[in-house]
């Protein structure tokens, strides 16, 4: 079983409170016996091949940009949210998908940054968010390094009735009032200026196929304001 894990959603760059993405795997043998003991991947050698310790302490963050020398251990995004890997053969690579939005309007229980305001405390207002934008990376090995993040789909601006949050879009937006425009599922008077967000990409593995000069990545992802679920489709060159 392979495992990836951060310690976070959501960093405040701007005051240094990054995210960094760690590995490890647990083998799973058959029969009776079985013990959990995860094996933390903790840095490459000198002939950089993978290390590994049963010490959790002695975990080591994977490099998250192998176009700069050296390790780059933090994220340079602040919205990771949920984060889905998968194989995919056609390319020899690992896939990673993440990112999206977050809600962050005053209530009356959280008046600075609503919702964002549970995870970053008073730097909320320190995040940056993004446009909300999901985002892919790849990487030969699990481990890493993973490639510079690439742009999926992205809310856009969320002042405006448009793009995402216009009529077609899947984002519900207040000032849009064309029959076209995402609906609210929640009572308009209990958030009067609720607006939409992005959230738990989710790459169905079973579902990756071949297709032209590339292959398919079939894919899930929620929203917030409609409160539903989204099937999408990525193509990749090789």
């Amino acid at each position: 079983m392979f495992i990836w894990g951060r310690p976070h959603f959501i960093a405040v760059n701007k005051v240094g409170r990054t995210l960094s993405q760690y590995f490890a795997y647990v083998d799973l043998p058959a029969g009776t016996g079985y013990e959990w003991k995860p094996q933390y991947f903790s840095g490459l050698d000198a002939a950089g091949l993978p290390t590994f310790s049963p010490n959790e302490a002695d975990a080591s963050a994977i490099d998250m940009d192998a176009s700069t020398p050296g390790v780059q251990p933090a994220d340079e995004y602040d919205i990771v949210n949920q984060t889905s890997v998968a194989w995919v053969p056609e390319l020899s690579k690992w896939v990673m998908f993440f990112g999206g939005g977050v809600v962050h309007l005053p209530l009356p229980w959280l008046p600075n940054c609503g919702i964002l305001e549970l995870f970053t405390g008073s730097d909320c207002k320190l995040v940056d968010l993004d446009n909300g934008t999901f985002r892919m990376r790849t990487a030969d090995n699990p481990w890493g390094p993973w490639s510079a993040a690439q742009p999926l789909i992205a809310e856009g601006d969320s002042t405006v009735p448009q793009g995402q949050f216009g009529p077609g879009g899947m984002l519900h937006h207040p000032d849009c009032k064309d029959p076209g425009c995402a609906p609210i599922d929640v009572a308009p008077e209990r958030v009067p200026r609720e607006v939409g967000y992005f959230y738990a990409p989710n790459i169905v593995e079973q579902w990756i196929r071949p297709a032209g000069d590339g292959v398919d990545i079939i894919w899930n992802a929620s929203t917030w304001a409609p409160y539903r679920v989204f099937l999408l489709r990525t193509h990749i060159s090789r």
